[in-house]
C-alpha cells in the first residue's frame, strides 16, 4: 500500500471525521472523495456537518437498529457518570486541556474494554452513543466547576479546582 505525506492539520482534520475504532484513514478519504464525487451543480457540499454526515454513513459499520425510536433502558448503556473520571484523567494527562475531538476519542481509547452494544449504536441524530455521553460527561463537570465553561470554543480545560 502507497504511503502519504500529510501535514499534521491535515491530519487532525481527518481524524475529526473518523470514527474511532472503526475507521481508517483510508476509509475517512475515501468518503470524502465520494462526497466530493457526489457534487451537485458542479460543487462539492460545503458545510462540514454535511460532509461528516456523508463520512460516517458511506463506509462505516452501520448502525444496530433496536426499538425504532425508543431511549435505551436503564442500566443498558453506560451512566454518563461512568465518564467523568476518564474524561478527567484523559485531560490532566494532556496537561490540562484538549481539542474536544482529542479528548472524546482518548476517554473512547481508555474506556474501550467497558463499552457495550448499545454505547457503540448510533443514536438518532447520528452519533455514537458513548461519544455523545462523554460530551454530557463534559457538561455535568462544567457544572459542577471542574471543567472551564470559558476555555475557547472547542476547548475542554480542567479548571484549578479540579486540578490535583
Amino acid at each position: 500500500m502507497p504511503n502519504i505525506e500529510v501535514s499534521q492539520e491535515t491530519l487532525d482534520r481527518l481524524k475529526s471525521l473518523a470514527e474511532p475504532l472503526v475507521d481508517t484513514a483510508d476509509t475517512v478519504i475515501a468518503r470524502l472523495i465520494a462526497a466530493h464525487n457526489g457534487q451537485h451543480n458542479g460543487r462539492a457540499e460545503s458545510t462540514v456537518a454535511s460532509l461528516k454526515t456523508e463520512t460516517r454513513r458511506s463506509h462505516t459499520v452501520p448502525r444496530k437498529r433496536g426499538r425504532k425510536g425508543e431511549r435505551a433502558r436503564k442500566g443498558e448503556r453506560t451512566p454518563t457518570e461512568e465518564f467523568y473520571e476518564p474524561l478527567l484523567q484523559v485531560l490532566a494527562a494532556a496537561g490540562g486541556h484538549l481539542p474536544a475531538v482529542d479528548a472524546i476519542n482518548r476517554v473512547g481509547q481508555v474506556m474501550a474494554d467497558r463499552l457495550n452494544e448499545v454505547d457503540r449504536a448510533r443514536l438518532p441524530s447520528g452519533e455514537v452513543r458513548w461519544r455523545n455521553s462523554v460530551r454530557w460527561a463534559r457538561q455535568r463537570l462544567e457544572e459542577h466547576g471542574r471543567l472551564d465553561p470559558k476555555a475557547p470554543y472547542g476547548v475542554w480545560k480542567v479548571t484549578q479546582a479540579a486540578r490535583p
